[in-house]
């Protein structure tokens, strides 16, 4: 029976190195969403501090000013949402990723846009002179 005496050797260093990764990923996961809860306070608590301090109506901040400063604090959370079952990402509210699309590319809506119409009739034109060039040396 062949046996090596390094394979427990690379098991265990196969761990470290596994764990060691997912460490470093943490940490880095944990030091974004720290930032990322840092910058929503840093937007939300003046906006606190103006409605608590207002006594008089021009001192109160606009509905609308609430608001954008809601969908500003609000941004870095949607960039980060992502949903784990069968393999899908969410990198937009309405845009899905799955595997099949990552690993065969999406389907085209047959319209091609105006840059493809411009690399299709490049790439036409480069054929056809190519061709030309390879006839008439064939004919010489």
């Amino acid at each position: 029976m062949l046996r090596s005496q390094y394979i427990p050797h690379t098991i265990y260093s196969i761990a470290i190195v596994s764990l060691s990764i997912h460490l470093v990923n943490q940490r880095r996961t944990s030091s974004e969403e720290r930032s990322r809860i840092n910058a929503q306070l840093s937007i939300l608590e003046p906006l606190t501090a103006r409605f608590r301090s207002s006594t008089s109506s021009a001192s109160i901040p606009t509905t609308e000013e609430v608001e954008r400063l809601l969908k500003l604090a609000r941004a870095g959370r949607n960039l980060h949402e992502s949903i784990g079952g069968a393999g899908t990402t969410v990198v937009n509210k309405d845009e899905v990723i799955g595997w099949k699309e990552v690993m065969f590319g999406r389907k085209s809506s047959g319209e091609l846009t105006p840059w493809e119409k411009k690399d299709l009739e490049e790439s036409k034109s480069f054929v056809s002179f190519l061709s030309q060039t390879l006839a008439r040396r064939l004919k010489y």
